[in-house]
């Protein structure tokens, strides 16, 4: 539902230019205007069309890429298999309501405490030179 309501929002309020806008100030539109001049003075033509242009194949071919695409995968099958089966398993084993709650919760709590941590973990790791992220 709220996916729908932002939807609509989004149609209604946004618009492709600012000068389509029907609400905006001549000199908020002029100011836009002037922003985007500036940044487009900042670079020429042809930097612009090649920085443009994805490089879809040497995406598509990399291996860190198809590495991520599986990881995320797994991750998923992962999860949805644990969602879905937990239950279940954690009844035969005799678990109640309340425990079967309980711990089913608890893995997900700790991927909500190791996706928040690991940020940080990893950027101290890094800027202590523990390894680096070009090499």
């Amino acid at each position: 539902i709220l996916g729908l309501f932002w939807s609509f929002a989004f149609a209604y309020l946004i618009y492709e230019k600012p000068n389509e806008h029907p609400n905006i100030s001549e000199d908020e539109l002029i100011y836009i205007e002037k922003s985007i001049a500036e940044v487009k003075s900042l670079f020429d033509e042809n930097e612009i069309n090649e920085m443009s242009q994805i490089p879809w194949k040497s995406i598509l071919t990399s291996l860190p890429v198809w590495a991520i695409c599986c990881a995320h995968f797994a991750r998923g099958w992962t999860f949805y298999l644990l969602l879905t089966n937990q239950p279940a398993f954690l009844n035969a084993f005799g678990f109640g309501v309340t425990e079967n709650g309980t711990f089913g919760s608890l893995p997900h709590i700790m991927k909500v405490i190791v996706a928040l941590s690991s940020g940080f973990i990893a950027d101290f790791m890094r800027l202590n030179l523990f390894w680096s992220t070009t090499n």
